[in-house]
């Protein structure tokens, strides 16, 4: 059985993140562990349950929330997964503090969704992710693999600006897939490329782009051109 040892800058033994969400089984991290159950057992015993339910940090947890919105996770969605009231997930998005069990319910969520991105299937839905995706770009949140330690870093390892760009990766990547996006000029000419290359049929790429089908002939012979060249 492999042993899991995060890299020394994480915080080991500081929180309880990389024993419980990183798996490391380094060994400051192995003792903190056992000194909180040990503490945790005694205070169940003694009727102090209120005491296990500290206020911290809620950076990481915050982060994780944002980094789910940014892959089109609802904010309705989160809350469901996590017990909560929907108004909850816009809260906890920006709060500096939370409970230690709404941290914990968090990090388990995000180890669960995090590696996955939504998979609508109504129109409901897909509006949904739409806003979920436009919102988290317009507050410049992350996805997960922006960042290295999600707990400790000072600034994510991936910073992408959008609003100095010509185009809009968020834009591009929602007509991609299909869902509604409003498209500049040159992100239209980008998205029908993608999708000619992906196979797709002109009368998607039409109704995606709003192109006719003589301008994406011209576009699929060009490419063609360019790779024949």
């Amino acid at each position: 059985m492999s042993v899991h040892v995060c890299p020394p800058d994480h915080a080991h033994a500081d929180t309880a993140t990389c024993y419980t969400s990183h798996a490391c089984r380094c060994t400051p991290c192995r003792e903190a562990s056992t000194e909180y159950s040990y503490w945790r057992h005694h205070m169940i015993a003694a009727g102090r349950v209120d005491l296990l339910d500290l206020i911290v940090d809620a950076t990481g947890a915050r982060r994780r929330l944002q980094a789910l919105q940014a892959l089109g996770h609802s904010g309705v969605v989160l809350a469901h997964h996590l017990g909560a009231d929907k108004s909850m997930v816009p809260r906890w998005s920006l709060a500096e503090t939370m409970r230690q069990s709404t941290v914990d319910r968090i990090a388990e969520l995000y180890e669960q969704l995090s590696a996955t991105k939504p998979n609508p299937t109504t129109p409901a839905e897909r509006v949904s992710v739409t806003k979920t995706l436009r919102h988290a770009a317009r507050q410049g949140w992350m996805p997960p693999l922006a960042w290295d330690d999600i707990d400790t870093d000072a600034h994510p390892v991936t910073i992408v600006t959008i609003h100095r760009r010509e185009v809009d990766p968020v834009a591009i990547t929602l007509a991609t897939q299909g869902l509604d996006a409003i498209l500049t000029d040159a992100e239209r000419r980008i998205v029908a490329e993608a999708l000619i290359r992906d196979g797709r049929p002109d009368a998607h790429i039409c109704r995606i782009t709003g192109y006719s089908d003589r301008q994406i002939l011209r576009i699929r012979n060009k490419i063609t051109q360019q790779a024949a060249a």
